[in-house]
């Protein structure tokens, strides 16, 4: 289960149809490219492709390429094989993975300004993220700007960063991590998911680079379609992205991470309800993931499904709730979704639930004092 998937303040709101958003131009229109940027992430949800190397699917090339760095900052997907492989890098604290310090380091990959906070209690000498570029989006765009790190490792796990001036990562050499495989099937999965990674960091030709050599390595690589089809919509070519997703899907029917590129680059391209149909067979797989339930929401209001985005955003909030992380930002969203089905009392009780939250951002709190006020005036009440 993911942790919330964006923290309040990038969890932006939108008025219902009907009332003006004269009010705030710059926040909707960065509500848009959030939007888009996030569903980016959607294509990066496999969470394990079939194989038979184990090396695939476990972070080993990268825990061998960490080195012994004190204090260790990390996500929850490296704590099982740190505690297995490298138990001295972990803190008492961080032995267990339900403590409060775990909860903080998640809750910081989305809140770089959480995790400034803890690496200067600390003072981190590494960052080892191994999982979904999706949790740790916001931290990787942070760490790319900051002078004081720097970029040490990349592969089809995981990035580490470290604080030293050391010479950055070599992204020139995509048989490097080919050749720790002897399957070539195997080579061009590991290229095509390190390609994935890459593509997170805005790294667009070195991803292509490892793209264009995995489908040599294996033409029917169903990740290597799909990398192609999210370095196409990266770039703008929203045709050539969707006949690549066809072709991943086409040798891969049950990808659940193809599947979720397709319902990006529809929702891209504003063919909403095709969006909302892959959407729905995304949320069917895997009903409780935080972050599909987030854009499934995002889409089913894009196409009027009001009642299942409805249905999402009281089950997010739910989750939240359970891993005690902040539902504010889903209730603006929730708040309009009642709205634009003319449902005034839920919709007020949601934003005054919001309003309560004393860490809503000021630019969120104006938006919901003006749009409660819009509904209250609509609803006489």
């Amino acid at each position: 289960m993911l942790m919330h998937s964006l923290p309040p303040q990038h969890a932006s709101a939108r008025l219902p149809r009907g009332a003006t958003n004269s009010i705030h131009p710059a926040f909707h229109q960065r509500l848009r490219l959030v939007a888009l940027t996030a569903l980016l992430l959607l294509g990066a949800c496999n969470r394990g492709p079939q194989s038979a190397h184990p090396d695939i699917t476990s972070p080993r090339l990268a825990l061998e390429a960490l080195g012994s760095p004190k204090p260790l900052f990390h996500t929850a997907a490296a704590q099982p094989w740190l505690l297995k492989e490298h138990p001295a890098l972990l803190s008492a604290e961080n032995k267990d993975p339900l403590s409060p310090r775990n909860r903080a380091f998640q809750q910081a990959l989305q809140n770089p300004g959480l995790f400034r906070q803890l690496d200067r209690e600390v003072r981190f000498e590494a960052l080892l993220l191994t999982g979904d570029v999706g949790e740790c989006k916001p931290l990787l765009e942070h760490l790319q700007k900051s002078p004081d790190w720097h970029l040490a490792y990349v592969d089809h796990t995981s990035f580490i960063f470290q604080r030293s001036a050391r010479a950055s990562w070599n992204a020139s050499e995509p048989d490097s991590l080919a050749s720790h495989f002897e399957k070539k099937s195997d080579q061009a999965t590991a290229l095509a998911l390190c390609a994935q990674k890459l593509l997170a960091l805005k790294m667009n030709e070195a991803a292509k680079t490892r793209l264009e050599r995995a489908t040599e390595l294996d033409s029917k690589c169903a990740d290597a379609w799909n990398g192609f089809a999210r370095y196409h919509l990266a770039i703008g070519h929203w045709e050539k992205a969707l006949t690549c997703v066809e072709r991943a899907l086409e040798n891969a029917p049950d990808s659940l991470a193809a599947l979720a590129t397709k319902a990006q680059i529809l929702f891209t391209a504003s063919r909403f309800a095709d969006a909302y149909e892959c959407s729905k067979k995304l949320i069917e797989a895997r009903p409780d993931d935080s972050f599909l339930l987030f854009y499934h929401a995002k889409i089913a209001h894009q196409s009027h499904a009001y009642q299942s985005e409805i249905a999402a955003l009281e089950k997010l909030i739910s989750l939240a709730e359970a891993n005690q992380a902040t539902t504010s930002g889903y209730r603006i969203y929730l708040a309009q979704a009642y709205a634009a089905r003319s449902e005034a009392a839920p919709a007020i009780a949601q934003l005054e639930r919001a309003l309560g939250d004393p860490d809503l951002s000021a630019e969120q709190r104006s938006f919901c004092e003006e749009l409660l006020g819009q509904i209250k005036k609509r609803s006489r009440r």
